[in-house]
């Protein structure tokens, strides 16, 4: 760690006191960029939706991985192919329960954008995908597979621990660093793409909290 580096991490330590989140925020940041850099073409052109459908995927994982290495209680439903995928309160409590939980950050950002709209109701997204847990076909907002990108979010949640190690001092503030990095991606796609992304990403998220180390284990190493 050089010397730069190290002055500004104890920059953001000593603001933990005025703003316990501040990691989180910073990291959320970074988190961020690397995903502009990183889904960019060769011009240097992002695809909002892409970016969002990868954020709000990293936003699901991370869930996952809080109720993994916390050990929480969790019920399983195995799939005829034999996948096993989380259910239960501990995953809803990241996914929609906490203040900085996936929905509170996304529903948060669809009020600043659309302020003279109500907040859509979650309960057909949820049911969609409930109903195709164990599809291999089951497509996300028309434009991804949703089983082909468990193993991408896996690999980048291994990429990016070291990065998030730095600034996040639990699994829990990992966990707001990505919902911070999809408000980020989100607050561009609505103005480029349109509310269509609010049910991406929503979408997205909860299938990705579900896939059981089955899955990914081979990813995760």
């Amino acid at each position: 760690m050089n010397l730069t580096e190290k002055d500004y991490l104890d920059q953001i330590e000593r603001q933990r006191a005025q703003d316990p989140l501040i990691g989180a925020k910073v990291c959320g940041q970074e988190l961020y960029y690397r995903y502009t850099k990183g889904f960019s073409d060769s011009s240097g052109k992002v695809d909002d939706e892409i970016l969002v459908l990868m954020a709000s995927g990293m936003a699901g994982f991370a869930c996952q991985v809080a109720v993994r290495e916390r050990e929480l209680p969790v019920t399983i439903k195995v799939a005829v192919s034999g996948k096993r995928y989380i259910f239960g309160e501990s995953i809803n409590k990241y996914l929609f329960n906490d203040d900085y939980s996936v929905w509170h950050i996304v529903a948060g950002i669809y009020h600043k954008t659309y302020p003279d709209k109500p907040i859509p109701d979650m309960k057909d997204v949820i049911d969609r995908v409930s109903a195709n847990i164990g599809n291999e076909e089951y497509v996300i907002g028309g434009i991804a597979k949703a089983e082909d990108y468990v193993g991408q979010y896996a690999l980048l949640w291994k990429n990016f621990d070291n990065l998030c190690g730095k600034f996040c001092k639990t699994v829990e503030e990992k966990a707001i660093a990505y919902n911070v990095a999809l408000q980020l991606a989100l607050e561009n796609a609505f103005n480029t793409v349109g509310e269509k992304v609010f049910f991406l990403a929503m979408e997205n998220a909860i299938f990705a909290s579900k896939p059981d180390q089955t899955l990914i284990k081979e990813f995760l190493g």
